[in-house]
């Protein structure tokens, strides 16, 4: 009623339906600005500039997921350059993209998986589901899908295998440094909490994302990402729960 009677009072909007169009899935943010209705507008979606994909399901990660001290380090490869490379290797174990707690930039390294002879035991395996193979061990960006907070997006270079709740996004080097950039903006983190607002972060509301692309801030923001994932691998293999760890940074 004091709202009916006193339209400025801060917190009353009005807007019109057509508003919600551009959003992808209509959702009703009637507190959403115009500058973020304008970048679904003008921007290209995440899914033009790169491929977000959905990974392997073991179906018994008990069987077939250990972390990487658990097993022996003669039989992992933490950066086999691809699916090829690993299956001709004779090894067993392979750094498996799981998501894991908020991180931003790099880090979550946790966890191997049994991809012996191009995964020959998890393909076997009647409750498995394979997806998307093509792009196992490739460089890219991921998220993890269920959070109990923000959205962050974290660099993996090429070695992974990943899973249904390490989703990732893949493209060539220099535009995935970009995405890199834009998905952890503060725009992003904006637009992620309109379209996941359950903190539930499907692959197909990432792909819905927005991406300015500007050639002139490319090289900027480029840089910038780099050094973001270098600060932040520097912080992660401070502690022996890295596999690149050599010392204590205090020592």
């Amino acid at each position: 009623m004091e709202a009916l009677a006193n339209p400025d009072c801060g917190w009353f909007y009005r807007c019109s339906g057509r508003m919600y169009d551009s959003i992808p899935g209509t959702p009703i943010v009637y507190w959403v600005s115009k500058a973020i209705t304008c970048a679904f507008k003008r921007g290209l979606p995440v899914s033009s500039v790169g491929q977000p994909r959905v990974g392997l399901q073991t179906g018994e990660n008990a069987r077939f997921v250990r972390l990487w001290w658990e097993v022996s380090l003669d039989r992992e490869w933490f950066d086999c350059p691809s699916i090829e490379e690993s299956a001709k290797s004779g090894l067993k174990w392979f750094p498996y993209n799981k998501g894991g707690e908020y991180r931003k930039w790099y880090g979550n390294n946790d966890c191997v998986v049994n991809w012996e002879n191009d995964g020959k035991d998890v393909r076997d395996f009647k409750g498995s589901v394979i997806r998307n193979p093509q792009c196992f061990f490739k460089p890219c960006i991921t998220w993890s899908k269920i959070s109990s907070g923000s959205i962050a997006f974290r660099y993996k270079p090429a070695g992974h295998v990943f899973d249904v709740a390490g989703t990732s996004i893949f493209a060539e080097h220099g535009r995935l440094a970009y995405l890199h950039g834009a998905c952890n903006s503060s725009v992003i983190l904006k637009i992620a909490s309109m379209l996941s607002p359950t903190l539930n972060f499907e692959v197909g509301q990432i792909a819905a994302y927005p991406i300015i692309i500007d050639e002139d801030k490319e090289e900027i923001i480029e840089n910038l990402v780099d050094e973001n994932r270098l600060l932040s691998k520097a912080d992660w293999d401070s502690f022996e729960s890295s596999w690149d760890y050599v010392r204590n940074p205090l020592i």
